[in-house]
């Protein structure tokens, strides 16, 4: 959606210098919405995909950091175009960056972006407990939340703990404590 969000952009932005009618300006206005609709919100959702929830507001924020500065080098150089060629150039060279952009999103970008799962959902918790899968499950919360309530036969390791022995995946030290009810 990317892809064809930006070469929508760039195409309606292209068809501007050739028309000074109302309702084609208008048309090529709507196309250039509908454009900038399949992109902004497709942006978000890629970085929300592609990047672990502690990294996601520091990559959305990177990401409107370069959107931003885009903007204002833009309306730089095409205020510099327009100064020296006419205001036409300057839509022209910003249609064709537009489009040169959706080029590159779309041969330099995977179609789809491998997320390694984190953790498995509630859900495939139960039918793995409820299909007797051998699973260990691992609560980290405090020794004292653990005690209120915990899911049978799990594994009590505080976050403080796992931070402190800085255990890898599959890899728990027998330093832990095994609470177990």
């Amino acid at each position: 959606m990317l892809f064809w969000g930006m070469l929508l952009q760039g195409l309606a932005i292209l068809l501007i210098p050739f028309s000074s009618e109302f309702y084609v300006l208008a048309s090529i206005s709507a196309i250039l919405g509908l454009g900038t609709a399949l992109v902004y919100p497709t942006f978000l959702s890629t970085i929300a995909q592609a990047t672990s929830p502690k990294q996601r507001a520091e990559s959305i924020g990177t990401f409107r950091l370069w959107r931003d500065l885009g903007y204002a080098f833009g309306a730089v150089i095409s205020g510099v175009t327009a100064d020296l060629f006419g205001i036409e150039y300057a839509i022209f060279l910003i249609g064709g960056l537009t489009i040169i952009s959706s080029l590159i999103i779309k041969f330099r970008m995977p179609e789809q972006i491998n997320v390694i799962k984190e953790c498995i959902e509630v859900d495939e918790v139960k039918q793995a407990l409820q299909a007797n899968k051998k699973i260990q499950i691992i609560d980290v919360r405090s020794k004292e939340e653990y005690e209120q309530a915990h899911i049978p036969n799990a594994l009590n390791i505080s976050l403080q703990e796992l931070k402190n022995n800085r255990v890898t995946q599959g890899n728990l030290t027998p330093t832990f404590s095994r609470n177990r009810a």
